[in-house]
């Protein structure tokens, strides 16, 4: 399902953090990939997912919690906690979309596939490792808060060190 884009400047073809993305209530058939790659002063992020409601727009996140949680019930992944910031509190880089868990929109096509990569310097692996990563179920307005009026919580993973 997933396909790695390699670019010169990585130092592997293996993700430092894989997260293994599976559907929640109402959304068994979703699920996913998100690979992590060390780069020099930041990450790559790729994540894939196929199953998903087609012509749509998703919130994607990484959370403060390590585990998913329950998915079967009305507040699906409630385990995986807030938005992951490693920011002071009161600070700028704590609002919308500056903190460390704010990730692009997830745009998927007629079929219910998705994939997106990006370029994170606000994060390290080591912050990251552990954390729970989520696919809303509508976009993010990057105002609300704490979730940007995202959703329910869709799919999730736990980025896990990639041994």
């Amino acid at each position: 399902m997933q396909h790695i884009n390699k670019f010169s400047y990585m130092g592997s073809d293996r993700p430092a953090l894989m997260g293994i993305m599976k559907g929640g209530m109402g959304m068994e058939y979703a699920d996913g990939i998100a690979s992590v790659f060390l780069l020099p002063g930041a990450i790559y992020l790729q994540a894939d997912f196929k199953g998903l409601p087609p012509s749509e727009v998703f919130g994607f996140h990484i959370h403060e919690g390590f585990i998913c949680g329950e998915a079967r019930s009305a507040d699906g992944f409630a385990g995986a906690g807030g938005h992951y910031s490693n920011c002071p509190e009161g600070m700028w880089c704590d609002l919308h979309p500056y903190h460390a868990g704010d990730l692009p929109p997830i745009f998927s096509d007629a079929q219910g596939n998705a994939s997106m990569q990006v370029y994170l310097d606000k994060a390290t692996i080591e912050e990251l490792s552990g954390r729970a990563i989520i696919l809303h179920g509508r976009r993010d307005d990057f105002e609300s808060q704490p979730s940007g009026d995202s959703g329910m919580r869709m799919v999730c993973g736990v980025l896990a060190e990639n041994l």
